[in-house]
């Protein structure tokens, strides 16, 4: 009995932990007391530990991103399509299984990619709409609905019958769903900017 109390106590000390680290990512306490296991009171007690420590936690009131509003800009539609292809990559198993650790090293992966390829880009169609980077909890939306069993929620990555390249797509999303891929490229000849075609070489 002593030593399961122990080992409790220690499983207790490693959740808050993690849930505190979750915290400092950025995740929402519907993602931190799903992947800890500890009660909401807990983990929102937790966060309040982190403010009284000085630390700066964002609050995030109100419902979360839904994937479908995530793609409804030219920017969040090829934004997405590149960063669940990065997650893809680390979980094979993305469409039956969200892995938050894949999620994690998925983002911290496109945030240096993305600064790296609209560096220096002309499309200002993209830049018009108020191009901003994703968070790391839509970042777990996106991949939240490529796991769903939701129908009208749910997300699939689609395969470009002209680049082969797979994109994101949303059953809800009301951007036009040809390849965010090849859309960048047709606009960046249109407009000659090498720089941006050069981004995704074929």
């Amino acid at each position: 009995m002593k030593q399961h109390r122990k080992t409790r106590g220690i499983q207790d000390a490693v959740s808050r932990i993690y849930a505190r680290y979750l915290y400092l990512l950025g995740f929402r306490t519907s993602v931190v007391t799903d992947a800890t296991g500890l009660s909401e009171s807990q983990a929102r007690n937790l966060k309040k530990e982190l403010k009284d420590e000085g630390i700066e936690v964002k609050d995030q009131p109100g419902p979360g991103s839904m994937a479908d509003g995530l793609v409804n800009s030219r920017s969040g539609y090829i934004q997405a399509s590149i960063l669940m292809n990065i997650y893809r990559s680390l979980n094979t198993d993305a469409e039956r299984n969200l892995d938050l650790e894949s999620v994690i090293e998925a983002y911290s992966i496109y945030l240096k990619e993305i600064g790296a390829i609209f560096r220096g880009c002309e499309d200002q169609e993209i830049y018009s709409e108020g191009f901003e980077r994703f968070t790391i909890q839509q970042a777990y939306s996106l991949a939240a609905a490529l796991r769903s069993n939701d129908i009208d929620y749910s997300a699939s990555m689609r395969e470009c019958h002209e680049c082969k390249t797979y994109f994101y797509f949303t059953v809800r999303q009301t951007v036009v769903d040809d390849c965010p891929f090849c859309n960048w490229r047709v606009r960046g000849l249109s407009s000659g900017s090498a720089k941006m075609t050069n981004a995704f070489p074929e």
